[in-house]
């Protein structure tokens, strides 16, 4: 869809390298990390990656969808990228337009419950601040 959502424009600070502070290095060895927006994890580019090329070949949201939570099983086990397994769904639904309500109701979960941000605060103060602003762009979102 041609509408721009306010959650998926937060961004790290740009820098000459990815790497120019204490900060990015961190978020990015600990945490796949490079930035504070939806996509700018390695699990949830992995997700983005996997959901679009199933729609691309034919298949349905749902069935994307089914595929993911399939393919992800095991990092919908683990503390630190089932989460973002989850916020990475939701926001691909939302910018197709449709999200499913299992989706939704786990998405807003792990965002109300702030099961995500344990691994933002280890990054400082700043990285959790602007986390939580991606996270509650998303929880409006998906409430449209």
């Amino acid at each position: 869809m041609g509408e721009s959502f306010a959650w998926r424009q937060h961004k790290a600070p740009r820098r000459a390298h990815p790497y120019d502070s204490k900060l990015d290095c961190l978020m990015r060895l600990a945490m796949g990390a490079w930035g504070y927006g939806i996509f700018e994890d390695d699990v949830a580019l992995d997700v983005r990656g996997d959901f679009e090329e199933a729609v691309n070949g034919g298949a349905s949201i749902e069935e994307a969808s089914a595929v993911i939570l399939g393919e992800y099983a095991e990092e919908l086990e683990d503390v630190d990228d089932g989460p973002v397994v989850y916020l990475a769904l939701a926001a691909l639904q939302v910018e197709r337009g449709r999200v499913q309500d299992p989706i939704r109701r786990e998405a807003l979960r792990v965002i109300d419950e702030g099961t995500n941000l344990p691994r933002w605060e280890d990054a400082g103060e700043e990285a959790l601040t602007a986390r939580k602003r991606v996270l509650d762009d998303l929880r409006t979102a998906l409430a449209r």
